[in-house]
């Protein structure tokens, strides 16, 4: 998610082991091995690797953590709260986090404090945001379904972007924090918005590309690859890509394609994981764009997420369940 549905999603099932191996990637996919299936306590959530030992499931109002131990020993909750975690710094050092109050508030990771609050959506319950790569730069869905831009450093409110003017399901940064995209679909409003892909750049806050995702359907997720050369979103429909030095379409995986909610990078940026409702994991392969492999979950799959080392992928599912795959 990071991004896909905040409001939808939820995790099917968790691995636990002592890692020795390699990160995965584009060269080992075929490996990947499931080590064992949880229930975290939420029925319907996001799942985010805080470190390579810790990971928070979050949904309908609560999040909780969870510290990965060896497989002979159970998890350990360390911790659980009342908000949401809606996003995650590239660094893994800050999330946002969605209060009952409908405040974002930014936190630390290690240790656990809150930092500040940087505003308030009063008539929204669920957003998206992201984190820009230096730290520096945040972005969040307002309740008019524009982005807020913030400094972090200086707590400070730079400007609003605007082009969607549609439900907006995920936020990217490019890999220099000089782009910003979001992807968005039908209004909620009226049900007749357009499906488009917005690119700003956020230091003039101008809209550079405006592209028509029709044939997508809704943009549930989207991520700029490692090397900031393409664009990837991935919707019900289909996934496409756009080469950021002219915004042409450079990859469409045609209409077969299952529905995608969520998406995350490998760590090596080999590799696109894509949660969707045909009951598994997709592989993508960057380089070139293309599909290479199903992680079967037998059941829909709407989030996932990559560990910092890239040994563990976590894949989440309806019912309250968390599945974990690495390479042995």
């Amino acid at each position: 998610m990071r991004n896909g549905v905040a409001f939808l999603v939820c995790v099917c099932s968790l691995a636990l082991t002592v890692h020795g191996g390699d990160p995965i990637s584009a060269t080992n996919y075929r490996e990947l091995q499931v080590e064992r299936s949880f229930d975290p306590g939420l029925d319907y959530f996001n799942v985010y690797f805080l470190s390579d030992e810790e990971i928070a499931v979050s949904g309908l109002g609560r999040y909780i953590i969870w510290e990965l131990t060896s497989l002979s020993e159970p998890p350990q909750q360390t911790e659980e709260g009342n908000g949401e975690i809606v996003g995650l710094s590239p660094d893994r050092s800050r999330f946002a986090l969605f209060t009952p109050s409908r405040e974002v508030e930014i936190w630390s990771t290690h240790p656990r404090e809150r930092q500040s609050t940087i505003g308030q959506l009063t008539s929204m319950t669920w957003t998206h945001t992201a984190f820009a790569p230096d730290g520096d730069a945040f972005a969040v869905v307002n309740r008019w379904n524009e982005v807020d831009l913030w400094d972090l450093g200086a707590v400070e409110h730079l400007g609003v972007l605007k082009g969607l003017q549609s439900n907006v399901f995920d936020l990217s940064f490019s890999p220099d924090g000089r782009l910003l995209a979001g992807g968005g679909g039908k209004s909620s409003r009226d049900d007749q918005g357009v499906s488009l892909v917005c690119v700003w750049d956020i230091l003039t806050e101008e809209l550079i590309a405006s592209l028509p995702t029709d044939d997508l359907g809704d943009n549930h997720a989207i991520t700029f690859t490692q090397d900031g050369t393409c664009l990837v979103s991935a919707g019900i429909f289909r996934i496409l890509a756009w080469d950021t030095s002219t915004w042409d379409r450079v990859y469409d995986s045609g209409p077969s394609h299952p529905g995608s909610y969520g998406m995350a990078l490998s760590s090596d940026g080999s590799l696109l994981a894509l949660a969707g409702d045909r009951r598994s994991v997709l592989l993508v392969g960057v380089e070139p764009l293309m599909r290479v492999w199903s992680l079967p979950t037998g059941r829909e799959v709407l989030d996932v997420d990559f560990s910092p080392n890239g040994q563990r992928l976590a894949a989440a599912c309806p019912g309250g369940s968390l599945k974990i795959w690495t390479v042995p």
